[in-house]
């Protein structure tokens, strides 16, 4: 899986967005569930920030990368 290699569905994924102008957060029943709506929200032109599971923090450009590699949506 890329750059997520040894992560596997996690409760709890804390998802980090901006919307105009304004940071919000949400949890996640998954990384995946959570990687599919930053690429979602990217193509509504809202910012994801960050991902976090487990301690480990995916940024905005592992964000992108993800989305790339695994061509999603």
């Amino acid at each position: 899986m890329g750059i997520l290699k040894g992560v596997k569905n996690m409760a709890d994924v804390l998802y980090r967005y901006k919307r105009s102008g304004r940071n919000e957060e949400i949890k996640i029943a998954s990384l995946e569930r959570a990687m599919s709506l930053a690429a979602l929200n990217l193509r509504e032109n809202i910012d994801p920030v960050e991902i976090i599971v487990s301690g480990v923090i995916y940024d905005f450009d592992k964000i992108k990368q993800y989305i790339k590699v695994n061509n999603v949506l």
